[in-house]
């Protein structure tokens, strides 16, 4: 499981279809103020994070996606 942290900048006057629709789409939110969403993702694997990520900067309304942390994928143990 990767997991993903970061915020999204908004035109404050879609806030409320934005944050529906971040609901829908499985994504924790963990703080709203103002133009900024902080939010938690998780995905089966970095691209399917990736592609959650960037579909994200398709909700109208939203004005840039920025990620602060992004975990690695885990080695399978007893492999090289």
């Amino acid at each position: 499981m990767i997991v993903s942290s970061g915020f999204l900048v908004i035109d404050v006057s879609f806030k409320d279809p934005i944050l529906k629709e971040l609901e829908a789409r499985g994504i924790e939110l963990h703080g709203v103020k103002e133009e900024k969403i902080v939010f938690l993702a998780e995905g089966e694997n970095a691209g399917e994070l990736k592609a959650r990520m960037e579909s994200l900067q398709g909700i109208e309304g939203v004005q840039g996606v920025y990620l602060t942390y992004f975990s690695l994928e885990e080695k399978d143990e007893g492999k090289s």
